[in-house]
């Protein structure tokens, strides 16, 4: 893997952690309880994750794809 492209995809990770950590959610202050309903077991995690300038703003969007097994 060329020096460049490791060093793009470092810059890149970073960026995702820092945005990640930069999250916060305001609003609702009820806690109501999360049950999960699991349905159906035999297929575990995304199809896949891809980068990409989906809404066109020029800064890299996260995009994941998901199937309903069974």
């Amino acid at each position: 893997m060329p020096a460049h492209s490791i060093t793009r995809t470092a810059v890149l990770f970073l960026n995702i952690i820092i945005a990640v950590n930069s999250v916060v959610a305001t609003g609702w202050t009820h806690e109501v309880p999360w049950h999960r309903h699991t349905i159906d077991q035999s297929s575990q995690g995304a199809d896949g994750v891809r980068f990409g300038d989906v809404d066109g703003d020029g800064r890299l969007d996260l995009a994941t794809g998901w199937e309903e097994g069974g």
